[in-house]
């Protein structure tokens, strides 16, 4: 077997991640960011002020975000070396890029 641009993996360490288990949490933190965008669209109508609803569906959301998210970086703990790929956390990933469709 040859390997493309090894980095010098000692013992072969091959990392391997499910693509269809991070398709699945792609898409459950799409929706997560989908449901609060809509919540902060309804409150911009309303004068940009939330209410008691909104609040807690927002709560809520967060929570269940940083669950998964957390949940992720767990499970990719297993299935990666913690040696070499050290990505730096995601800081802009709130900054209204949008992924594609």
């Amino acid at each position: 077997g040859d390997t493309a641009g090894g980095q010098g993996d000692k013992g072969g360490v091959r990392v391997q991640v499910d693509p269809t288990q991070d398709e699945a949490l792609y898409q459950v933190l799409l929706s997560i960011d989908r449901a609060i965008e809509v919540i902060y669209a309804e409150s911009a109508l309303s004068g940009g002020t939330l209410n008691n609803e909104q609040r807690e569906k927002l709560q809520k959301l967060y929570d269940h975000r940083k669950d998964v998210v957390s949940e992720a970086k767990e499970h990719h703990a297993i299935t990666t070396t913690p040696t070499h790929n050290h990505l730096p956390p995601s800081s802009s990933s709130s900054s209204s890029s949008l992924p594609h469709p």
